[in-house]
């Protein structure tokens, strides 16, 4: 009736099969991600936060432990070239907290402008440049000026972008909303473990390997926790906590990659 023969028509029913057999062929077989591969990715990002953490006791604990040598009182080493007097002490322990107002008005800016994990490796910039600084300190005014890049002084707003409420706010993302409790709690412990570690360790380790030996220490921990946000940490910055929880449920991504796909972007470009 239409002007297709029975054979025809027959022949155009198995070429649609046959397509339909090949598509079902070629559809894509969906595996379950195993609970491991979807935490292994967040803990390893959480991890980079402990590392800051780390690095943020060391530096607040280091002018009270650093101090007393200084001073002649103990520990103090015979090739020893810097000397503090009662007034450089007073000042040298006291410097941390002068402009912390400062870091925390502009600390909202920095992040809005660079990204939480820029603002989370900025930080170990100075830092590193500190510790190396005070490695090779032959007189007071490197060593306050070292103080003062340790975020203890005038660019301490770098202590309040990178360490103190970023890391928070990127922790509480990247956990998942079931396990975001517990996980959190658990971070926060491991955050205080660390800060004890930093302040009970030091004086076992300046009596075996020096005061310089532990500055050279302090420099490694903060290359280590620069290198551990560059590779697995992604920025969150801008994006949703579904595609956030959508990115380290992805099988197919790698512990190092960083770029979290916004659907809102795609959809705004598809629209342009």
């Amino acid at each position: 009736m239409d002007g297709i023969s029975k054979s025809q028509r027959s022949s155009y029913l198995k070429l649609d099969q046959v397509d339909v057999d090949d598509n079902e062929k070629k559809s894509p077989e969906i595996k379950e991600i195993s609970t491991f591969r979807r935490f292994l990715p967040q803990v390893c990002a959480s991890a980079a936060q402990n590392l800051l953490i780390l690095n943020l006791g060391i530096a607040m604990n280091y002018p009270t432990i650093a101090i007393p040598p200084l001073k002649g009182t103990r520990n103090r080493e015979d090739d020893e070239v810097i000397t503090f007097t009662e007034v450089h002490a007073s000042w040298f322990g006291s410097m941390a907290y002068i402009c912390q107002p400062i870091g925390s008005l502009l600390s909202g800016v920095i992040v809005e402008k660079l990204g939480r994990k820029r603002g989370m490796m900025v930080v170990n910039i100075p830092h590193i440049i500190a510790w190396l600084m005070l490695y090779f300190a032959q007189d007071i005014y490197t060593v306050f000026i070292a103080n003062l890049l340790l975020g203890l002084g005038g660019i301490s707003f770098f202590t309040n972008i990178g360490i103190i409420s970023v890391p928070w706010i990127m922790v509480s993302e990247i956990y998942p909303n079931k396990t975001r409790g517990l996980a959190c709690g658990i971070t926060a412990a491991i955050n205080y473990i660390m800060y004890f570690i930093s302040t009970k360790t030091y004086y076992d380790l300046e009596t075996s390997i020096s005061l310089f030996g532990v500055i050279t220490l302090y420099v490694v921990v903060a290359f280590l926790g620069t290198i551990f946000v560059y590779f697995f940490l992604p920025e969150t910055e801008g994006r949703t906590l579904e595609e956030i929880e959508e990115h380290f449920s992805n099988n197919k991504l790698k512990l190092t990659d960083r770029k979290i796909v916004s659907q809102r972007l795609l959809e705004n470009r598809n629209d342009a």
